[in-house]
Parts: C-alpha cells; sequence; structure tokens
C-alpha cells in the first residue's frame, strides 16, 4: 500500500505481499501502528539466532521493510516486531 497512514486506525498492523520468499527475492512487509511516538523494535531471526536488530520510530504510519532474501535463510526465517504502548505489549 502507498498510503502513509495505516489502513486502519489499530495499534498494531502488518501484511506481507507474498506467502512464500525464494532466494535472491525481495521480502516485503507492510508495518504500520496508529499510535504516536511507537517505537518498535525490529528482529530478523534465521535457526534461532537474531541477524539484525533495529528500533523504528513510528508515529501513526506505515512503512514497507524489504529483506533480502539470502541463501542463509533458505527454509525459513523469522520477523519479530516488539513495541509497547500504554503499558502493553504488542
Amino acid at each position: 500500500s502507498k498510503a502513509k497512514t495505516p489502513v486502519y486506525n489499530t495499534a498494531e498492523w502488518f501484511k506481507t505481499f507474498k506467502n512464500k520468499y525464494e532466494v535472491g527475492e525481495t521480502a516485503q512487509i507492510c508495518v504500520g501502528t496508529a499510535f504516536q511516538n511507537a517505537p518498535i523494535l525490529y528482529e530478523i531471526e534465521i535457526d534461532g539466532n537474531i541477524i539484525k536488530k533495529e528500533w523504528l520510530n513510528f508515529n501513526n504510519e506505515q512503512r514497507i521493510l524489504e529483506i533480502p532474501v539470502t541463501e542463509a535463510m533458505r527454509g525459513n526465517f523469522g520477523v519479530h516486531l516488539t513495541f509497547h504502548q500504554n503499558s502493553r505489549v504488542y
């Protein structure tokens, strides 16, 4: 989606554009929140190991995260998105 704000007025929003990605492709995940000043911990996991960790700050917006799929990711990899707001963990 090209919209800058989340499709729904919700605490969390995420959607992949495909269910399966092959080595050499770029996985795309649309991530959003209606909250202001929401720091989100973004992690990529392969075989139980976190290979990337980054803090992203969202302000009532959505973004497309792009992940180049490497040979090391063949078979399976995970994406974790974690944040807290108003004493709740998402």
